[in-house]
């Protein structure tokens, strides 16, 4: 993303003086065609970063631990004295710091029950220790995850890198090129010397 900024705002910014100095040989038009696309990214950038960050991802696979099909399709279901100590751990921290509870999260997947089983083999070649991990024959498998929310921050940053892309393609690379094509500049004559 640095990089891709710096292709879009380094241009801008000297258009921007470009047209500050030259106003009579850049049309408005141009400015603000090029200030919409910048506004855009910039919008897309914000909406990506609030987004993107909404979900905590929880990275343990408990469906992996259920010992049978009723309490896989149950997950993540507590009995009640759980339950109970769950809501006691979340009132006790009351936004006060250190939090006892902190640094744990709550599932945001559920489970499902796959009666699956692999080849024959897999079942020969396969260690003891992969088929003690229920790894081989019928077993509980995530089954959802909030992907909706996941996709909703990998979508806009495609959306920003497609416009950092188009602005690069249709007006950066005309800018630089103007610029680096320019006279250098002469320097004012010498005072005339008095004899």
């Amino acid at each position: 993303m640095g990089s891709g900024t710096l292709l879009m705002f380094v241009p801008y910014g000297w258009f921007l003086v470009y047209w500050r100095t030259h106003r009579e040989e850049v049309s408005l038009r141009s400015v603000a065609a090029r200030s919409c696309l910048v506004c855009m990214a910039l919008a897309l950038g914000v909406s990506m970063q609030v987004f993107g960050s909404a979900v905590a991802d929880a990275p343990t696979n408990l469906c992996a631990y259920q010992p049978d099909a009723a309490s896989c399709e149950a997950f993540p279901a507590l009995p009640d004295a759980q339950c109970r100590l769950l809501e006691a751990c979340a009132a006790a921290c009351g936004g006060e710091r250190p939090c006892p509870c902190e640094g744990g999260l709550l599932p945001n997947y559920r489970c499902r029950w796959s009666n699956a089983t692999s080849d024959t083999i897999t079942a020969i070649l396969a260690p003891e220790s992969f088929r003690r991990e229920k790894l081989l024959g019928p077993r509980c498998v995530k089954a959802e995850c909030p992907l909706y929310k996941y996709a909703r921050g990998v979508a806009l940053e495609f959306g920003v890198l497609l416009l950092i892309l188009c602005y690069v393609a249709t007006y950066a690379l005309h800018d630089v090129a103007r610029l680096l094509g320019r006279p250098p500049k002469q320097p004012p004559p010498p005072p005339p010397l008095d004899a």
